[in-house]
């Protein structure tokens, strides 16, 4: 994400830190909500998203034999 207004973006155990300002991000759901919340304190120019989770032991993956 571009962040127009942020002049100090950090990493501290694991979190973002923008300007002072913690963000911790951990939704199962929609993402929608936590780009809003950004959104509407730093204004999002334009972003990039990647969703990333691991399988379970009874769930199929597209490219596993049949």
């Amino acid at each position: 994400m571009i962040l127009p207004m942020a002049s100090s973006i950090a990493q501290l155990k694991g979190k973002l830190v923008i300007n002072g300002k913690v963000i911790s991000i951990c939704q199962e759901q929609d993402p929608a909500n936590i780009k809003r919340v950004i959104h509407d304190n730093f204004g999002i120019v334009k972003g990039f998203m990647i969703t990333v989770h691991d399988i379970t032991a009874i769930q199929k993956t597209v490219d596993a034999p049949l």
